[in-house]
């Protein structure tokens, strides 16, 4: 069984993994723009990206919200205690 801070550090890889997909990173007019600047010395190409689907991140961020981050909690107190100093939030 995971522990909370462990699931959520596997939501966040997949999180990660969903938004660095060259589906999302690839503009949709690649080939377009890249035409149109080795046609011309003066093109300043316009890139679009696809819209990432905004019900599949609200689907993370709930997930996320649900896990009890209180390993991690312990975690920033050990840590803040070894150097002394307050972590900013």
């Amino acid at each position: 069984m995971q522990t909370d801070f462990e699931a959520g550090q596997t939501l966040i890889g997949e999180i990660k993994r969903f938004l660095k997909t060259s589906e999302w990173l690839t503009p949709v007019n690649l080939a377009e723009a890249k035409d149109d600047f080795f046609k011309s010395q003066t093109s300043n190409p316009q890139l679009i990206y696809p819209e990432i689907p905004a019900n599949q991140l609200k689907g993370y961020w709930h997930q996320l919200k649900e896990i009890e981050m209180s390993e991690a909690k312990a975690l920033e107190q050990r840590m803040s205690s070894r150097s002394g100093r307050k972590i900013a939030r």
